[in-house]
This record gives C-alpha cells, sequence and structure tokens, in this order.
C-alpha cells in the first residue's frame, strides 16, 4: 500500500501578548475548519469560543504552551493571527450606525489588529493598608470549561461571579499568602459576597479594563468604529 506524504506546513512568528513569549504556529488545516464548523453549527458562543482554543492549541508549535493558562486575550489574538495566514488578512465586515441607522462595509486588516493593554489597571488591592490585600489576574481560557460557562442557561450575575473567581490570584495578610486557585469556589464566591462594596467596585473596574484585541476605523467626518472581540471581525 502506498502511502501519500505529509504536506509540509509553513511556519510563522508569533509574539504571546500577555508573556512577551516569542512562539512559531502554522496555518489552519481542513480539519481545524472543521472545528469551527462543528461548533458553529451549535450556535453555542461557548463551543465556538472552545473551538477557537482547540485550533489555536494545534497551531503553535510549541508543546511546552498550555492553550488553557494563556489569557482570553492571547487565545483571540492568536486565531487572529492563525486566520490570518490561512485564509487571508482582509476580512469585510458589515456594521449599522446607531445614529443614522446607515449601513456601512468595511475592509479590515487582520495583520493591523493588536492588543490593547489599560493604560493603568493596578492588580494589588488593599484591605487594611501595608498588611493585607486581593492580587488579581487576567483570566485565563480555562474559564471556559467551568460549568457555569458551559451551562447556556447561565444568568449574567452568574457568569461575572465565575469571571471575578478566574481573576484572583492570591489573597495576602502579612506573611500569609493564600493561592486563590487552591480554594474552593463555594468559599471563593463567600468571600467575594463579603468584601465591601468598595472592593468590589475595584474588581469590577479591573475586569471592566482588561486587555483586548482592538482594531480601530475611522469613517464619516469624526465617527469611529472601535473592534474589539472576535465577534466583532469574524460572523460565527
Amino acid at each position: 500500500m502506498i502511502k501519500l506524504p505529509k504536506i509540509a506546513l509553513p511556519a510563522y512568528d508569533v509574539t504571546i501578548p500577555s508573556t512577551g513569549l516569542k512562539t512559531k504556529f502554522r496555518p489552519m488545516v481542513v480539519k481545524d475548519e472543521k472545528i469551527l464548523l462543528m461548533a458553529k453549527e451549535s450556535g453555542q458562543p461557548n463551543d465556538i469560543f472552545k473551538a477557537v482554543e482547540q485550533i489555536v492549541n494545534n497551531a503553535l508549535l510549541d508543546d511546552n504552551i498550555n492553550v488553557k493558562e494563556l489569557t482570553l486575550f492571547d487565545i483571540e489574538y492568536l486565531f487572529i493571527k492563525v486566520r490570518s495566514v490561512s485564509v487571508g488578512s482582509t476580512v469585510s465586515i458589515t456594521y449599522v450606525d446607531d445614529e443614522d441607522n446607515k449601513e456601512y462595509e468595511f475592509n479590515v486588516n487582520l495583520d493591523e489588529v493588536i492588543v490593547k493593554m489599560p493604560e493603568k489597571n493596578d492588580n494589588i488591592i488593599e484591605l487594611v493598608k501595608g498588611q493585607s490585600g486581593i492580587k488579581l489576574k487576567y483570566p485565563v481560557a480555562d474559564i471556559y470549561y467551568s460549568t457555569v460557562f458551559e451551562n447556556p442557561e447561565s444568568t449574567p450575575q452568574e457568569l461575572f461571579d465565575v469571571l471575578v473567581e478566574y481573576c484572583l490570584d492570591q489573597y495576602f495578610d502579612g506573611d500569609t499568602v493564600i493561592n486563590f486557585k487552591d480554594v474552593e469556589p463555594v468559599e471563593i464566591l463567600e468571600f467575594v459576597n463579603g468584601l465591601d462594596v468598595k472592593t468590589y467596585g475595584k474588581i469590577r473596574d479591573f475586569i471592566d479594563h482588561l486587555p483586548t484585541v482592538f482594531y480601530e476605523i475611522k469613517y464619516g467626518k469624526d465617527k469611529t468604529l472601535k473592534l474589539t472581540s472576535l465577534t466583532d471581525f469574524f460572523s460565527f
């Protein structure tokens, strides 16, 4: 029996935004496209993100990188890079302006998409000045495997509670340090519910200013459209 050869694929350089780590990736192949098509058929945003994560995992050529430990914006940025070299760097999007109700069509150059980091997003929240506090982190892609995110009937508040949980890194009090990853989710929720409103507001502000993929379009006389998520770039 004659065996067909494996087609050699080109390798491209990329830098992971959250870590600055330089690595390489290959273009999408047919099996990757099938993964995305199956996810689109389900119609569930959670399934689509999992498919995106799987495609990124397949495309990365460094086996030492665990995609579930990458941030959400890492995954989105890497997928855009993979999509760009696989299908083409230009995508067309349609946008309906809220003010004039007109439909506009734009061509987006995926090679110009960046990750926009917040100018200031303090990840240390003091509870008792100079003594105790909470250290925050950017949520990782593994969040989409939580039971709450997998449940299409989860409420917005339940989803936000899980997002808060994934942003909590450490609690410290003097020399005592507790990693939230070692604490049961029910205890974390109880801890968060016991915080004062001001502290909780600081956590919410941190989440409101998480890094995002970013592309800006100027049109008309003085109008600007900002694309900040995968769904802004692609129709899933």
